[in-house]
């Protein structure tokens, strides 16, 4: 047993006399190896999948049917209006950029997080009750609320 550490950690395998031993290093010393391009793979694999976990989810502009009418929100320049919507549970919201510069509808709590070009428009479901504070990450001075009862 002494022989086989002495041979791993001296690098001395040429020098054993017993072909034993020199497989059963030359085992160990692959085994290691292995182990180690293992733990390398989780750690990238984890660091990878923790990165993408903090990404918001990406919703579509267009999302889900229009199951009840419930509020548009104008977007114009700097201002969402009405600032305060009110809604019953499953019905949507559509939020329409009729100003001249991009803006974007960013729910605080990363339920969503949808840039608008000038002209376009986005819907969303609202299927649980709740406050639902948002704002526009470009210009943070624009903030508003949906309130889903």
């Amino acid at each position: 047993m002494w022989m086989i550490f002495s041979c791993i950690f001296a690098g001395n395998l040429e020098r054993t006399r017993n072909k034993r031993v020199f497989k059963i290093g030359f085992i160990i010393i692959i085994m290691k190896k292995s182990l180690m391009i293992a733990v390398v793979a989780l750690i990238i694999i984890g660091v990878v999948a923790w990165y993408v976990m903090q990404q918001p989810a990406e919703v579509p502009k267009e999302q889900g049917s229009a199951e009840g009418i419930g509020a548009a929100i104008v977007i114009t320049e700097y201002k969402f209006t009405p600032a305060t919507v009110n809604i019953r549970i499953n019905e949507t919201v559509t939020w329409r950029n009729e100003g001249n510069v991009t803006h974007d509808v960013t729910i605080d709590n990363g339920l969503f997080d949808v840039d608008l070009e000038a002209g376009e428009t986005f819907s969303y479901i609202f299927n649980e009750t709740g406050i639902y504070d948002y704002h526009c990450d470009i210009h943070p001075s624009m903030k508003g609320r949906v309130v889903v009862s």
